[in-house]
């Protein structure tokens, strides 16, 4: 498009040289043929002026000689001839057109029949005057004179002397100089076209250089543009411009133009911003939304003029239309990217490849503020890791990974960083974008999972340990039932002073020994706590002080110092006296055999009160809590040991001395009983700390009665109905009551002691808990209670109270007894429930 332009203003060029030129030729051959016009006026006058000379020579020679004979007449010729040189020619003729005498002495005597000649010879004599005219003569242009001669008294005419002038020199001359002003006038006229084409090539390269430019703009300007005048036409256009709206014919006005294209609007809104820019000569710049093409587009619209009259008005205005859609379109992209940046939680920064920032959204200034000019050093916890990172992104490459860095206020973070490099075009690298994610509470709460998963699995393990000790517990309590209980009744039907007395005792002490056993598996189980009370745990710690088992402890390790600090102000905990005694004994014996080569054994008590939970070994929640502590000198424990010390059967103690052998498994059984919680805390080389937190309670302790009587707790023959799915538990209970003397029945499962009921009625139920298969005792005491409600039971189990039994005594059930049977304790309950109102 350029190109051809281009060619079209060379075009422009040729056709000013050349009119100019034509003109330039025309005035040449116009004054040409006015000179070339006056040189023949001027050269026939001189011709004329040079004839009528010569002819007024002739004529003054003539009028002294005498024609009256030929011999004078050849006499004049001859002398004309040497006289005048450029006569081509000369005769004397008579009237008659004799020829008297001829420089071509042929002619001689001859008569004229040229009837041109003898026509003019007539003229002269007729007319007495001298007559010129131009003949060719030989081949010779020649002037030809012709004169009147007189003779005679009377001076008539009597003949007439002709001569021819020779001009041939004068005109071959005259064209000669005809030629030379033609050759003249055109190499002027060449010169003139020349000159005219420099003129124009220097004086108006300034215009052809503009003229090209602007077309050049109009042929690659990436917009729209248009050159109109006053009347709406359109002499200029960028191809955009045409793309757009089609090429603008001559006289196609810019309106016409657009009607096909735009709203009646927009052209109405356009056409006055023309008329404003015209009148004001002022620009105008506006921003417009149009619908072209089918699709909706934002215009960006500038007008300004670019020619003015003689009186400064605009004649000419130039429009541009830069269609900035796709601009807009990245902007608002851009707002809202820059939007979400801004507003993202996690932290943006940019800085130059030199390291300085010049962004950070509202997250990283919340974050880490002011960071300086030398991140690695003033940013990361390790500076070393911040020169990574850097050299890895200006290397043109990222790095992901975890940093710690330091917070505005130095606090230290674990951040997951992604940094990398952006680079332009060539690959130049022009920014650094560091995106960095706070994990610190995202790992905080992973490390805390980690221990709950492992708190919950070891929970977990202690639950299946302690359901398999319990079920032991369950089978080991109803053999021991037997054994403990028949002892009791031979004892007391032997006779004080017998031999046998002694060993059944011996038989006694050995069951209680079992139950002992027994009651760390139910502990193990959770299933040991059967009563609760009042109790303050500087009593159970004083009282254990004063024991065989404390003293067997320090024969052990006599080298070992015990320091107790129990302050007078510690409060009341619900708890069982016996459980609570063998933790204390159970603490004591790992410390002791934790410093084997003796050391410093602290027992502590204290009152807390926790505004927070604490997380630990164990779980804290916030409350009021004893603190019970026990702490060693001795090797500690490893971190890998500690996960597993509260396991059952998970010892490093010396076989023999722990007594159950279930060590700190019961320590944390009894615990969770009493809804406490456990804190351990060692380091190898230096010792370990158990803290025991007990729930506080404001009760006071109450002073139970301890010594019972026979008649206390002896039958008045109420009938009593015994139901267990064991035999010898079954017996033992009914002989027992027998002899407290009640009225027993007995049955091994509870469908059998309800139907028994459906005919029968009895003072007092006696139900085990546990019965397989069939229903349990709470399912038993439900059908029984709808045959007779408010019907009196006891609930008696191997196990500690469960959830099935507080269910049975919110039904009616009295007191819950736990076996193995011991008669005054069954007795007790029974007669308690009985005389209850």
């Amino acid at each position: 498009m350029m190109t051809r332009e281009s060619d079209l203003l060379t075009r422009y060029d040729r056709r000013i040289r050349w009119s100019f030129g034509a003109i330039v030729l025309i005035l040449m051959i116009i004054v040409s043929g006015v000179a070339i016009s006056l040189s023949s006026l001027l050269s026939q006058k001189q011709d004329n002026r040079l004839s009528g000379a010569i002819a007024t020579i002739l004529g003054e020679s003539i009028s002294r000689v005498s024609f009256s004979g030929k011999y004078h007449a050849r006499l004049f010729v001859e002398e004309m001839k040497s006289r005048v040189p450029d006569l081509e020619f000369i005769s004397v003729e008579t009237s008659e057109g004799m020829i008297l005498a001829h420089s071509d002495p042929t002619r001689d005597d001859t008569l004229i029949t040229d009837p041109v000649d003898n026509d003019l010879r007539r003229q002269s004599i007729q007319s007495g005057t001298m007559i010129t005219q131009e003949r060719i003569h030989g081949g010779i242009a020649v002037k030809e004179v012709i004169m009147p001669y007189r003779s005679g008294i009377g001076a008539e005419v009597i003949g007439v002397v002709r001569i021819g002038i020779n001009f041939n020199e004068a005109r071959k001359e005259q064209r000669i100089n005809i030629y030379r002003l033609l050759i003249l006038i055109a190499i002027l006229t060449i010169l003139a076209i020349w000159g005219i084409h420099i003129l124009s090539r220097r004086f108006g390269y300034t215009v052809r250089t503009l003229a090209m430019q602007l077309q050049g703009i109009l042929n690659h300007a990436p917009l729209a543009i248009a050159i109109t005048d006053k009347e709406g036409r359109v002499p200029a256009s960028s191809v955009i411009y045409n793309d757009t709206f089609g090429h603008p014919a001559k006289d196609v006005t810019q309106r016409q133009l657009l009607e096909e294209y735009l709203s009646e609007a927009v052209i109405k809104d356009l056409a006055e911003t023309d008329r404003i820019v015209f009148e004001s000569g002022m620009s105008r710049e506006r921003e417009m939304v149009v619908d072209i093409h089918g699709e909706s587009r934002v215009w960006n619209i500038s007008k300004f003029p670019i020619a003015k009259d003689e009186e400064g008005r605009a004649t000419l205005i130039c429009t541009f239309i830069h269609d900035v859609s796709e601009q807009k379109r990245a902007e608002e992209q851009l707002r809202i990217f820059m939007e979400s940046v801004e507003n993202s939680s996690d932290a943006v920064g940019m800085s130059t490849p030199e390291g300085k920032h010049y962004y950070q959204n509202q997250a990283f200034n919340e974050l880490f503020g002011p960071i300086g000019e030398n991140p690695p050093e003033t940013v990361y916890v390790d500076p070393a890791v911040g020169h990574e990172v850097f050299r890895a992104i200006m290397a043109g490459g990222q790095w992901t990974g975890e940093a710690q860095m330091y917070a505005r206020d130095r606090r230290i973070l674990d951040i997951l960083l992604r940094a990398y490099a952006n680079k332009d075009k060539s690959g130049r690298i022009t920014t650094l974008v560091g995106i960095h994610t706070d994990i610190s509470e995202r790992k905080q709460a992973e490390e805390k999972r980690r221990e709950l998963e492992d708190k919950l699995q070891r929970s977990e393990k202690m639950e299946a340990l302690g359901t398999l000790a319990g079920g032991v517990a369950h089978d080991l309590n109803n053999t021991l039932g037997i054994i403990v209980g028949y002892s009791e009744l031979l004892s007391s039907g032997i006779d004080k002073s017998s031999p046998l007395q002694s060993k059944v005792a011996n038989i006694m002490k050995g069951g209680e020994r079992a139950a002992a056993i027994v009651q760390d598996l139910l502990t193990l189980a959770r299933r040991g706590v059967q009563t609760r009370s009042v109790v303050n745990i500087n009593d159970i710690i004083r009282n254990f002080l004063k024991t065989p088992e404390y003293e067997r402890i320090l024969s052990y390790n006599p080298r070992m110092q015990v320091n107790a600090d129990l302050p007078t102000d510690i409060l009341n905990i619900m708890g069982s006296p016996i459980h609570l005694h063998k933790t204390v004994m159970n603490l004591l014996s790992n410390a002791s055999e934790a410093m084997p080569h003796g050391g410093s054994l602290n027992i502590k008590t204290s009152n807390q009160y926790l505004d927070k939970a604490i997380s630990g070994y164990d779980y804290v929640r916030e409350g009021e809590y004893v603190v019970f502590s026990i702490s060693d000198t001795g090797d500690g424990i490893s971190p890998d040991n500690i996960r597993h010390i509260f396991e059952p059967f998970y010892t490093k103690k010396a076989m023999g001395r722990s007594g159950t052998g279930l060590g700190l498994a019961v320590v944390w059984g009894t615990v969770k009983d009493h809804d406490g919680y456990i804190d351990v805390q060692s380091e190898e080389g230096k010792g370990t700390t158990f803290n025991l937190y007990f729930p506080v309670t404001r009760e006071e302790i109450s002073v139970d009665n301890i010594s019972l009587s026979l008649p206390d707790y002896k039958g008045k023959g109420e009938s009593v109905l015994v139901v267990d799915d064991v035999k010898e538990q079954r017996d033992l209970a009914s002989e027992m009551l027998s002899r407290l003397s009640y009225s027993v029945s007995s049955f091994s499962s509870g469908e059998e002691a309800v139907e028994y009921l459906k005919t029968n009625s009895v003072d007092i139920l006696i139900l085990d808990m546990i019965m397989d298969p069939g229903m349990d005792g709470l399912d038993t005491y439900k059908e029984i209670i709808k045959l007779y409600p408010g019907q009196k039971a006891i609930i008696v189990s191997g196990y500690s109270e469960t959830d099935r039994v507080r269910e049975a005594q919110s039904l009616g059930a009295g007191t819950y007894v736990k076996k193995p049977y011991v008669m005054e304790r069954l007795g007790l309950a029974v007669r308690k429930e009985l005389d209850r109102k």
